[in-house]
């Protein structure tokens, strides 16, 4: 699969599951984005693997709202969210979203809970492609 033109964003990216998954996106060539709460664990995760690090709670509006800023700011064209949550630290559970520029997305497990991160990717302001005109 050629990954070259995904822009990524990876929640929960600074350990177990979310790590590997954006560790595989970058592999693969994908510009990778993580996120996670803890500064410290997230700066050697993003380190280690070449991705950007956004320290953010997906739990908090203001975080995400800031999160979803800093993504679209630093790659324009950003496209998929993969977002990794601990539902009632149980179990891990991977929720896949592509989100294309037109606001619209699909995602492969519903989870309420980060359905706030889904919502503001989606309507993320993307900038016109100048080949669209």
């Amino acid at each position: 699969m050629d990954l070259k033109n995904a822009a990524v964003l990876v929640t929960g990216g600074s350990c177990g599951i979310g790590l590997e998954t954006a560790r595989l996106l970058r592999n693969r060539g994908a510009r990778v984005a993580i996120c996670a709460r803890h500064q410290s664990m997230l700066d050697a995760a993003a380190k280690e693997i070449g991705a950007l690090p956004i320290v953010a709670d997906v739990s908090k509006e203001d975080d995400v709202l800031r999160m979803i800023s800093t993504v679209v700011k630093e790659y324009s064209d950003y496209n998929v969210l993969i977002n990794k949550i601990v539902a009632e630290r149980l179990s891990d559970k991977l929720q896949i979203m592509m989100v294309p520029s037109d606001g619209k997305f699909f995602f492969a497990n519903d989870v309420l809970r980060s359905m706030n991160v889904a919502n503001h990717s989606s309507q993320a302001e993307q900038p016109e492609d100048p080949q669209d005109k």
